[in-house]
């Protein structure tokens, strides 16, 4: 394991630190270790000190292809997936030592309140990357010939995501649109063949190009 740099991805954590986390990010490299093969990994470190004290720190992985976009959609997953409840109990039985508060209403407001840091955290990171990272995105069907165009900032990997929901919606009959993209990400529909006239999307032009029956085929749907 050795701290590296990475430019990109260190000039959008600057950020973080008006918030008050500091940040390292680190490499570890593909190989062996204690008689386990282990691919490489990529990830970075951010701590911060809580109302009560705790020193608090995560570790969120990243590509290094993609890495401000694939740490801030893992960034996304981590305090989505973070427990008060379970984070506080973590502490409840070192109460009262080694700084540890005693009360465990102190140790349970204290972990909501790191639960608000990370939301804090990441719709920091989230409208800055949303500035610069909008792009237009086609997605096309070539069963139906549809096409939908639409100008988005979620990644790579949460387009994806929302492929393969559609597809498996469009088998089950149902059809909730970009609903579930919208959720955490900017979405504008610039056009969508069913509902309107055929339009040169050459002209309009795209950055990103995905085809929904490459989707069909990864979940094993029979054509």
């Amino acid at each position: 394991m050795e701290q590296v740099q990475n430019k990109e991805l260190e000039s959008f954590l600057n950020i973080s630190e008006e918030l008050g986390w500091s940040y390292t990010i680190w490499n570890e490299p593909e190989g062996n270790y204690s008689g386990w093969h282990h691919n490489e990994r990529n990830y970075v470190e951010l701590s911060k000190y809580s109302p009560a004290g705790e020193d608090f720190s995560m570790i969120i992985d990243f590509d290094k292809e993609n890495a401000v976009n694939s740490f801030l959609e893992n960034l996304r997953e981590y305090k989505d997936n973070f427990s008060s409840e379970k984070h506080a109990e973590m502490w409840i039985k070192s109460r009262g030592m080694n700084g540890i508060p005693k009360s465990i209403q102190v140790l349970l407001d204290d972990a909501k309140a790191i639960k608000q840091m990370l939301y804090e955290l990441w719709n920091k990171l989230y409208d800055t990357l949303q500035k610069v990272n909008k792009r237009k995105v086609l997605i096309t069907n070539e069963l139906s010939n549809d096409a939908m165009l639409i100008i988005t900032d979620a990644p790579k990997k949460a387009i994806e995501q929302w492929c393969r929901n559609y597809v498996r919606e469009i088998e089950d009959g149902e059809n909730t649109y970009f609903d579930s993209l919208e959720k955490d990400y900017y979405v504008k529909v610039l056009y969508d063949s069913e509902t309107e006239e055929n339009d040169d999307i050459n002209v309009i032009g795209y950055d990103e190009a995905y085809e929904l029956y490459d989707y069909y085929e990864i979940l094993g749907v029979i054509i």
